[in-house]
């Protein structure tokens, strides 16, 4: 089986991190010639599939999870028997390849049961009576084919598996004659006679009507003539008499085997469909079925060597082993944009190993049974992380490669408009060109693919924030768009999922949509009246109320949430918790009660 690498953006597939996804994907399929792919954990934006339609991208594969397949440890070489061959070719390809299971399939490659490496064993030790030795389970077919022979007579048709008594002939013919003169004419047509090249010995068996005549004749010696034979020296072919065709319809075999080699491979001819176990149901699994599954299979199955997999059809797809459950790192996951190990489904499942992480997000405190390269670095985006890593490896992109990452740094930095890094700033300069473009053209063109967000929860869950303070916790988020002359129904359907967060124990929140070609924005708020009044007041100075609505407030020149926004949300909260304290209402005495004062949270929630 072949490690597969995958490179995996985070949950929002977010345009930077796909961008960077492909780029790094790239990088190590040029540095470690393997077989680095992306995959994404749900569709991507209209802005990254603009990028990937410009550039010639084929659009990565959306998976569900990363759980380890059984096509994970698909075998280049598939080793498999047809039912029909025999137990000779199966002991040559377990000679040949170690396999401890094959499995047995019909001429249309369907699964029919499966041989073992004890099953093998078996048929050698097999039968325990001496007086059943010499007697096989074959055909006429069957042993040709075996001996890799040639019949003297044109078969008709195929011949039933039946029983057979195999004699090696070593006397002369007139003590043959004495020994078999109670021979019946039946029990000839159940026998094999192996006999050496005698045409007269040969021609009076023939005569009698036996199963079977399988004539011998000796091998090449490649000792007989040089006592120290060289592997260079010219190979002469063995030289072999003609042995003549012998008369009548009886069923002639000739062979270069030798009598005692023959003997034994005639054996040796009887189907492995014999000897294989037709139990299917313990050891046929679906292509879809997960290692895991698998796994909880062997455990229930302790003498299973592996499973056969087969299509909806039953044909053999692939074979897995217990030594395949064994291997710990079957694909090898790179996550870009994140740090989160509970995004996808299976990236903590078995066989799946996370061995890097590229970000230039906060670093969350993770865990792991193994070290991983972690490449976080204070940057705006993780497309610029791994433009770094092209310049460290001394890799020039190509020019499609130059371009997505270009984009990638672009939208996320707001063409530069965001405050960002002099590392940023420099690599959209070296790759736009590579790529040959004109940056600032090139970044109006993909700010006008932005299209508002419809997924609201994952909208704001993506960059959700917090401010705590002594009333209660204060949530914010933001995106951007290419333009926020937005549908006044797009805007409610925003407030009515930020309420949840209130019914979560939140006391308030905020939204801010970036314009980034004209660099306004507006502010969402979802708080009580009080709040929202503290909010305009405090600044009044730059902001003003969007189409009349007291809960959407617009603002000039303001792209940063941690520059211009944060400062904003604490000054306003300031204000309240202040006048909180200053309203802190006393609760009236009652004959039952002692007067006692709210606390603060209640009496926030009172003065309204």
């Amino acid at each position: 089986s072949k490690k597969s690498y995958k490179v995996i953006p985070n949950k929002l597939v977010t345009t930077d991190s796909v961008c960077a996804a492909i780029a790094y994907a790239y990088l190590q399929r040029s540095l470690h010639q393997n077989n680095s792919q992306v995959v994404l954990p749900q569709q991507p934006n209209a802005v990254t599939k603009y990028i990937l339609k410009r550039f010639n991208i084929e659009q990565p594969p959306v998976v569900q999870s990363i759980f380890t397949q059984q096509s994970d440890v698909s075998k280049e070489q598939l080793i498999f028997l047809n039912q029909n061959d025999s137990l000779a070719r199966a002991l040559e390809l377990y000679s040949f390849y170690k396999i401890r299971m094959m499995p047995c399939v019909d001429d249309q490659k369907r699964c029919v049961g499966v041989v073992s490496f004890y099953d093998l064993i078996n048929a050698f030790i097999s039968p325990l009576h001496t007086n059943e030795l010499n007697f096989v389970q074959t055909n006429v077919a069957q042993v040709i084919k075996t001996l890799k022979g040639h019949c003297q007579n044109e078969l008709e048709g195929s011949e039933p598996i039946k029983q057979y008594q195999i004699y090696n002939v070593s006397s002369t013919l007139d003590t043959f004659k004495e020994n078999f003169a109670e021979y019946k004419s039946e029990q000839y047509a159940n026998t094999i006679f192996v006999t050496s090249q005698d045409n007269k010995f040969n021609q009076y068996i023939a005569d009698q009507k036996p199963g079977m005549l399988v004539i011998c004749q000796n091998e090449a010696n490649f000792e007989k003539n040089q006592e120290q034979p060289d592997s260079d020296d010219r190979y002469e072919p063995p030289k072999t008499s003609k042995i003549e065709k012998l008369n009548g319809d009886s069923t002639v075999i000739t062979t270069s085997k030798r009598i005692s080699e023959a003997s034994i491979l005639i054996k040796q001819s009887t189907p492995v469909s014999y000897f294989m176990n037709k139990q299917t149901e313990k050891f046929l699994v679906g292509k879809n079925t997960k290692l895991e599954e698998i796994s909880r299979k062997f455990g229930s199955q302790r003498d299973f060597q592996g499973v056969v997999v087969v299509d909806e059809d039953g044909v053999l797809v692939n074979v897995v082993t217990r030594y395949d459950l064994q291997l710990s790192d079957i694909i090898d996951v790179t996550l870009v944009g994140t740090s989160d190990f509970n995004f996808l489904p299976g990236l903590r499942s078995h066989g799946v190993n996370i061995n890097s992480i590229i970000s230039h997000h906060e670093v969350q405190k993770i865990e792991t049974e193994v070290p991983i390269q972690y490449y976080c670095r204070n940057l705006a985006c993780s497309s610029t992380i791994v433009s770094q890593l092209f310049e460290q490896h001394d890799v020039v992109p190509p020019v499609d490669i130059a371009a997505v990452l270009l984009s990638g740094i672009l939208v996320t930095s707001l063409l530069l408009k965001r405050r960002t890094t002099l590392e940023d700033a420099r690599h959209v300069h070296l790759l736009s060109v590579v790529c040959g473009l004109n940056y600032e053209q090139f970044g109006v063109e993909l700010v006008k693919q932005i299209r508002p967000a419809t997924n609201f929860v994952d909208l704001i869950y993506y960059d959700l924030r917090q401010i705590v303070v002594p009333i209660g916790i204060v949530k914010y988020f933001g995106f951007e768009l290419g333009s926020i002359n937005l549908e006044i129904k797009y805007l409610e359907d925003l407030l009515a999922n930020m309420k949840q967060l209130r019914e979560k124990g939140n006391c308030c929140s905020f939204c801010m949509i970036v314009d980034i070609l004209t660099l306004q924005s507006l502010i969402v708020v979802e708080a009580d009246q009080f709040v929202r009044d503290q909010f305009f007041e405090k600044n009044q100075s730059r902001i003003r109320q969007w189409k009349n609505l007291d809960w959407v407030f617009i603002v000039d020149n303001m792209v940063s949430k941690k520059a211009d926004f944060l400062p904003m949300l604490k000054s306003t909260m300031e204000c309240v918790v202040q006048d909180v304290k200053d309203n802190t209402i006393e609760a009236e005495p009652t004959e039952s009660s002692h007067p006692q004062k709210m606390d603060n949270e209640s009496a926030f929630f009172a003065l309204e």
